[in-house]
């Protein structure tokens, strides 16, 4: 019950029974027990979504090290959870210690399994990708999201939240390495894939949102990127709270596009300079998918 409060984002309902289930079973199991551990999982997770990173990082820290004693580093729950301290790691600037967590994951989990469909090893490369994206590495971080897509299509199929967000991401690493032809088809499927109808907002739609408005704001087309940022900011506080850092990020990105634009429509009233169709107007975002579709 916790899980499900978790994903569909009633975040205090969740804290609340997963803290009921924590006191229980601390009484009656094993301080080890996989119950336990579950339940520390799904807390861990609670932090981050509600901004509480160094809560978050206390638990996954004491997770990973007891989850490898009782199952080994390459059980799956190991790998899932330094995948989790990792993005923990990476939304505090900690990059090369979520690199070095991040890279050890994948490999050790590549040499025990066959193939990319792992869960512990597709967190790991998401995370992977991420961390190359901040050091500036668009061309390792395109390879390895090639991979990330091919392999969630094939677990979760097309239209689930996680395979979107990778499809999207990749468009964004394309375009920054100038492949305009390969953007457009990715940006074209993206849209199309979001305008089904989705589920509860997952961590996954907010950040598809924010990486389109990326890809339209570096085109230059600053009203859908305005769009796409404010579906970002409404679908990431419904996904997630207020402090969460994807949330934040969103919002403030958002801030910084409207002052940018002020700035442009008061020098071009200073200096009687013709100001772009594309800047100006009211953002309010879209109510729907299907309400900026076709501007996309």
């Amino acid at each position: 019950m916790a899980w499900y409060m978790l994903e569909i984002g009633k975040y205090s309902r969740a804290l609340g029974l997963i803290e009921t289930a924590l006191s229980l079973r601390r009484r009656i199991l094993d301080k080890e027990h996989d119950d336990i551990l579950g339940s520390l999982r799904v807390l861990g997770k609670l932090y981050v979504r509600t901004g509480q990173p160094v809560k978050a990082e206390e638990t996954y820290a004491y997770l990973l090290e007891t989850t490898k004693r009782r199952h080994g580093e390459q059980s799956n729950m190991a790998l899932s959870t330094a995948a989790d301290l990792a993005s923990v790691y990476l939304h505090q600037g900690r990059i090369d210690e979520a690199e070095k967590l991040e890279a050890h994951t994948v490999e050790t989990a590549r040499h025990v399994i066959h193939g990319n469909e792992y869960p512990g090893i597709l967190d790991g490369m998401r995370g992977l990708v991420s961390i190359y994206m901040q050091q500036g590495r668009d061309q390792a971080a395109s390879e390895l999201q090639h991979r990330y897509l091919r392999a969630t299509s094939r677990v979760y199929g097309q239209s689930n939240p996680r395979t979107i967000e990778a499809k999207v991401k990749l468009a964004y690493l394309m375009l920054m390495q100038g492949l305009e032809v390969e953007t457009d088809e990715l940006y074209a499927q993206t849209v199309s894939l979001m305008n089904e109808d989705q589920e509860e907002p997952t961590e996954h739609i907010p950040l598809a949102y924010f990486y389109l408005a990326y890809i339209c704001h570096e085109r230059g087309r600053r009203k859908d990127a305005a769009r796409w940022m404010q579906a970002s900011v409404e679908c990431g506080l419904k996904a997630n709270e207020e402090g969460h850092v994807n949330t934040q990020k969103a919002i403030s990105t958002l801030a910084k596009w409207k002052r940018e634009d002020d700035e442009i429509l008061s020098r071009g009233k200073l200096y009687g300079a013709t100001v772009p169709d594309d800047i100006g107007g009211d953002s309010e975002g879209p109510s729907s998918i299907n309400s900026i579709g076709d501007t996309a």
